[in-house]
């Protein structure tokens, strides 16, 4: 009777923890889309009942979780976890004054008065998303637990809803938007070109095409997870139809960044073979390096395989990249380049405020800056980027930790998804920890199953 009952306050811990999560990544979600109030993407706007209300329903929720835990001897209280909390109420106070206070007119486009003056409804907003934002770094460090009682449910939890919620977008797309996948089908040129009148117009449920993207290759991602959790490779499988969906969606960003995915990973299946399958490892091995010397010969030296496009412009795989890197970097580069223009020696310090640096690229007819890790200094200064560096820094112990008790494949799962989360952070806005969209939710698949495979002595299915 004790064990039914443990595992039942275990499972009620783990869905608490995962609803202050999710409650919390959707607060801070509809204010950055309304921030400003003149956005083109506004979903739901809050006014100033649920503005209070939300996050005090998140503190409160939060203290029960905080109390469980401290209760259930979750959270080990040891030098190392004092000087963290109190850094993040450090940090907390700093963003939060600074998203309070700090006065931005002067990055803001003159021509564009509807930006001149925000509301102070918008400034609480942003206050106690920060709190909310560093309440979800705290709890994913120190509060989600696999318990042996309930394994590893809120993964599996999380990832299963996040695979859900993509699948039901894609399901709600195809039934509403067949005849746009015909005309987008007929239009292919519109990936090369940026015809903005066919890209972004298969959009699902969501306000823009984007953002329909963005989820599906999330949901790959947490199929990726899975796969290392389960040691089921066949997992990924179930990835591919997602992929087109990224590519429907007008995300080239994207669409490059899970093409880099897939290589890693069947280099990483290709090297698998070597311990029990050597020759089918160096067939396998062989055939990729054939393939890659050949598409590097076909890049840069022979220049044979071509596209043309309707407009009778023709391309080849070398044309192709200068082409994206000119369109995903260097055009989206002169984004936050042309708010240095206005910048201070102050701004540069402190940063314009979290949700509230919004303002100022908006004013000038971006939706965000397309570069997360400029989005962190934009919202907090050379402050909030040494915090960036520190929880990375500690990422890297953790890891370290990780390669000693022997789980190697929570190396390589972790490596291919920074590489893939640095490769699309570059020209979009996914900047994880940040509390809203994809790159709140992408936080949890960086650090749980890390701390999962560290929980147990005896390690967790994240291991060789």
């Amino acid at each position: 009777m004790n064990n039914k009952k443990y595992f039942i306050k275990d499972v009620i811990y783990c869905l608490l923890v995962l609803g202050i999560f999710f409650l919390g990544v959707i607060y801070g979600t509809v204010n950055n889309a309304s921030m400003g109030a003149v956005v083109r993407t506004k979903l739901i706007y809050f006014e100033l009942p649920l503005t209070i209300v939300i996050p005090v329903i998140i503190y409160i929720l939060f203290g029960v979780v905080l109390y469980i835990a401290f209760k259930s001897k979750y959270i080990k209280v040891n030098k190392f976890f004092i000087i963290s909390t109190f850094a993040l109420i450090i940090m907390v106070f700093y963003l939060g004054l600074l998203s309070l206070f700090k006065d931005n007119q002067h990055l803001i486009n003159l021509n564009n008065i509807e930006y001149h003056a925000d509301e102070f409804i918008e400034r609480l907003k942003a206050f106690f998303d920060v709190t909310i934002m560093f309440l979800n770094i705290f709890l994913l460090f120190n509060l989600v637990k696999g318990n042996t009682r309930v394994k590893h449910l809120s993964l599996y939890i999380y990832c299963g809803g996040i695979i859900l919620f993509a699948f039901v977008a894609v399901v709600y797309s195809i039934t509403n938007e067949l005849e746009l996948y015909k005309y987008v089908i007929s239009n292919l040129d519109a990936f090369v070109d940026k015809d903005v009148t066919i890209m972004f117009s298969i959009k699902s449920f969501f306000n823009v095409g984007n953002a329909f993207s963005h989820f599906c290759n999330f949901a790959i991602m947490a199929l990726l997870v899975l796969s290392f959790e389960f040691k089921g490779k066949w997992i990924m499988l179930f990835s591919i139809p997602f992929f087109f969906f990224v590519l429907a969606g007008g995300s080239r960003t994207g669409t490059l960044a899970l093409l880099t995915l897939y290589f890693i990973y069947i280099v990483y299946l290709v090297f698998d073979l070597r311990k029990k399958h050597k020759i089918a490892f160096y067939i396998s091995l062989s055939l990729l390096v054939l393939l890659v010397v050949y598409l590097t010969l076909e890049t840069y030296v022979f220049k044979q395989i071509t596209y043309t496009s309707n407009k009778g412009k023709v391309y080849t795989i070398s044309d192709m990249f200068e082409l994206l890197n000119n369109v995903l970097v260097t055009n989206r580069f002169r984004i936050f380049l042309n708010i240095f223009n206005y910048y201070t020696p102050l701004d540069y310090l402190l940063g314009q405020g979290y949700q509230i640096d919004m303002y100022s690229v908006r004013s000038f007819g971006d939706f965000n800056y397309h570069n997360s890790f400029m989005e962190i200094f934009m919202a907090g200064g050379i402050p909030l980027s040494i915090f960036y560096v520190s929880i990375f820094v500690y990422l890297v112990y953790l890891l370290i930790k990780a390669y000693k008790k022997g789980n190697k494949q929570i190396i390589i799962m972790f490596a291919i998804l920074a590489i893939f989360n640095i490769q699309y952070s570059i020209s979009e806005s996914v900047t994880i920890f940040f509390n809203y969209d994809i790159g709140g939710t992408m936080s949890y698949l960086f650090v749980v199953p890390l701390l999962f495979s560290l929980e147990n002595k005896s390690g967790t299915k994240l291991t060789t």
